[in-house]
């Protein structure tokens, strides 16, 4: 037949298309690790601020407007601490017993003054238009990702479920920020205004701040 290959013609071009096959499954998979590790290099910058943010620490900090004036009392003043302790609102002792340091219960009156806070708090800002919510306290990895933190590595502060792909959330932002997320909207239906309430799980909890009064 004419044009027909030579045996050994016609298995060495075998062999090579079985070579580059080889070889292109190898540059894909070689692909696809480089992404993976470009991507974790690119997470690893911060966000962009306003250039109007001040370079520098605490005292580089601007004070653009304050509202009233602090009010002065002509009687000792006492914390937050003195006054939980007098009128039985906190327990430190049992929440130290059961979760370590840092943490406590919220009892009698200052439970329904926190509960009055966010209800207070959310019926406002629905006179603005805003829709509230409650969120899922676990999403996916990516999602925290796609919302600008490290959902792992040694520098998270984000509780990672083990043998999954999911997270715990550290605030309410980021389920908000998932809602729409591969998805477009249509410039009629914004602005889109939410408000949320929910659990934050951080592993920053319970550490000391810069005031703790």
């Amino acid at each position: 037949m004419k044009g027909k290959l030579e045996p050994a013609e016609r298995q060495k071009l075998i062999e090579e298309g079985k070579n580059l096959k080889e070889a292109l499954t190898t540059l894909e998979e070689d692909l696809v690790k480089l992404r993976d590790e470009l991507q974790i290099e690119a997470q690893c910058i911060p966000n962009l601020t306003h250039p109007d943010v001040p370079i520098g620490w605490e005292d580089s900090s601007k004070l653009r407007n304050m509202v009233g004036s602090p009010r002065k009392f002509d009687f000792p003043v006492k914390d937050h601490l003195q006054l939980g302790k007098e009128l039985d609102l906190f327990d430190f002792d049992a929440a130290a017993e059961v979760s370590g340091s840092k943490f406590y219960y919220l009892k009698n009156e200052a439970v329904m003054l926190e509960m009055a806070l966010v209800n207070w708090t959310l019926t406002e800002v629905m006179k603005r238009g805003f829709t509230p919510l409650t969120t899922p306290e676990i999403v996916r990895s990516s999602v925290v990702e796609k919302c600008g933190f490290q959902p792992r590595g040694e520098n998270t502060q984000v509780y990672s479920i083990e043998d999954s792909d999911q997270c715990l959330i550290g605030t309410a932002e980021i389920p908000v920020g998932g809602i729409h997320m591969d998805s477009i909207v249509a410039e009629s239906a914004l602005p889109l205004k939410y408000v949320a309430f929910s659990h934050c799980f951080r592993t920053e909890a319970g550490a000391a701040g810069t005031a703790t009064r």
